[in-house]
């Protein structure tokens, strides 16, 4: 694997696989719509700066959230 990050779309959309969130309870969570999460997710848009700093956040503090859970 490569020090390179995935592209926001490929995060976005491997990270709601891993914690079976739906688009609409992503958007609920980054208080955008579920079709600009669709959006995101296609690659048609590309998140505003702000917004790619927010899916960031959710996806590393659910990380988290995920290694500090006890066995």
């Amino acid at each position: 694997m490569t020090n390179q990050e995935l592209p926001i779309s490929i995060a976005l959309r491997q990270f709601r696989a891993k914690t079976f969130l739906t688009q609409q309870e992503v958007g609920q969570i980054l208080q955008v719509s579920k079709t600009t999460v669709c959006r995101w997710e296609a690659g048609d848009i590309i998140p505003s700066l702000k917004n790619q700093r927010k899916i960031k956040a959710m996806i590393t503090d659910r990380v988290a959230d995920a290694n500090n859970e006890p066995n």
